[in-house]
């Protein structure tokens, strides 16, 4: 089903999420979704969502996939609740170790 409508979806009228195909009704939808990915992405069925990160941008550790937060879409994991409370309170002091700083 297409994530902004609701209605069936046409594999003709795709986007890309994180190295996923998303299909959508139409086009209008598509642009919609495209606008504000973020917004729909609970819609997506079987989205599998992985962290852009393999190390967390607040302690420089392994991460653990239990800690996560979406940034700017994004999915961002960090190593322990602590530091993922850390990010979400402030964010912009470790963008730069994510590539967006």
């Amino acid at each position: 089903l297409c994530p902004v409508s609701g209605e069936a979806d046409d594999a003709a009228v795709t986007s890309d999420v994180e190295g996923q195909l998303v299909a959508f009704c139409c086009a209008n939808c598509k642009a919609k979704f495209d606008a504000d990915p973020a917004a729909f992405l609970d819609k997506v069925e079987g989205l599998e969502r992985k962290a852009a990160n393999a190390t967390c941008p607040v302690s420089d550790q392994p991460v653990d996939a239990a800690f996560t937060s979406e940034h700017e879409g994004r999915l961002v994991a960090f190593c322990c609740a602590k530091c993922k409370a850390k990010f979400d309170a402030d964010p912009k002091p470790y963008l730069a170790k994510l590539g967006d700083g």
